[in-house]
């Protein structure tokens, strides 16, 4: 009689440089995990920070896999907020950093580091980082340009306009609303890709939202693809620029096909 297959076992960690709208949308993609499994695959996602929701499928419990004694930072309900040595505290190396340290801990089988351009001087540092094995593993980058906003409006068309920011903001520090405010400084989307969307009418793009994931996921093929192109269209015109540099640039796809088929 042939053996029954072992589970595919697989613990997996994604720190996300956002506290709201990256949390928010894996979260949605690890509960779809979550609810696809079978007796075939135990795939545990857990996405740090911590999500804004009451239920989170990555805090199941994932047990430990190493005989080495566990780091503190793991005892955490978040390691987002965890010390890291301090030649890596800059952003984003940081995030890159705390994925290494779910690697080393033993815990976790693959490690993301999810961060935008956004003005970071030191994206290269983290680039680099990333390249060392931990474990027989590399953190892998989901990288997006010039925010995580522009992998949002790529579910609804093909754009390689270099935007300037994710969100406007007044000299308060508060966020504009582009293309749904009466403001004088409304930029109506020229500036900020957040306000773009608006405008277009795509979505009512809040970075306060918790459904996002469930609020683009029927257009998550047209993401896809339309990632694809703004890729090979940047390659083919700026074949000698590194990725950390290029506006526009998404490879969230990439991540997301790791888990799901689409």
């Amino acid at each position: 009689m042939a053996r029954k297959p072992r589970p595919l076992k697989r613990s997996i960690l994604i720190v996300c440089e956002g506290t709201v709208t990256e949390p928010n949308y894996f979260f949605g993609l690890a509960r779809e995990v979550r609810d696809n499994r079978n007796e075939f695959d135990e795939t545990i996602i857990k996405i740090d920070p911590i999500p804004r929701e009451e239920s989170q499928p990555a805090t199941e419990s994932i047990p430990h896999k190493s005989a080495r004694k566990k780091r503190p930072l793991q005892k955490r309900d978040s390691i987002i907020d965890g010390e890291v040595e301090a030649e890596f505290s800059a952003d984003p190396v940081r995030y890159v950093r705390l994925a290494q340290l779910g690697l080393m801990e033993g815990t976790y089988e693959e490690a993301y580091a999810v961060f935008d351009k956004d003005g970071h001087p030191a994206r290269k540092e983290a680039f680099d980082l990333a390249k060392n094995v931990i474990n027989g593993q590399r953190v892998q980058i989901a990288f997006s340009s010039i925010s995580f906003e522009h992998w949002i409006l790529l579910h609804f068309e093909f754009c390689t306009i270099p935007f300037e920011k994710s969100e406007c903001k007044d000299k308060t520090g508060r966020y504009l609303r582009c293309g749904a405010s009466n403001l004088e400084e409304d930029c109506q989307g020229d500036r900020c890709v957040a306000g773009y969307i608006r405008i277009k009418g795509y979505l009512q793009f809040s970075k306060k939202g918790t459904n996002l994931w469930s609020d683009l996921r029927p257009h998550l093929n047209q993401a896809m693809k339309n990632s694809a192109q703004v890729r090979i269209w940047q390659q083919k015109n700026f074949p000698q620029t590194e990725i950390f540099d290029l506006n526009p640039w998404s490879d969230i796809d990439l991540l997301i096909g790791r888990f799901l088929r689409v």
